[in-house]
């Protein structure tokens, strides 16, 4: 009897697994696929540098407050 409940509900959670292992993968492909298509752009200091409206940036981009 107790065999039985576990395989009936085993079977009836094996769509939910293949689903969310579905989901998974997909997910996974996904955010691969936009690793690998993304633009590969060396990066430089003028890339990095903050930009102030074609100002000479005055101090670090960032500053700590008290």
């Amino acid at each position: 009897m107790m065999q039985e409940d576990a395989i009936r509900l085993f079977v009836y959670f094996v769509p939910v697994l293949v689903w969310a292992v579905l989901a998974v993968v997909l997910v996974g492909g996904m955010l691969f696929a936009s690793w690998v298509l993304r633009p590969h752009v060396l990066q430089n200091s003028e890339k990095t540098a903050s930009y102030e409206c074609g100002e000479e940036p005055i101090g670090p981009a960032r500053i700590t407050y008290p």
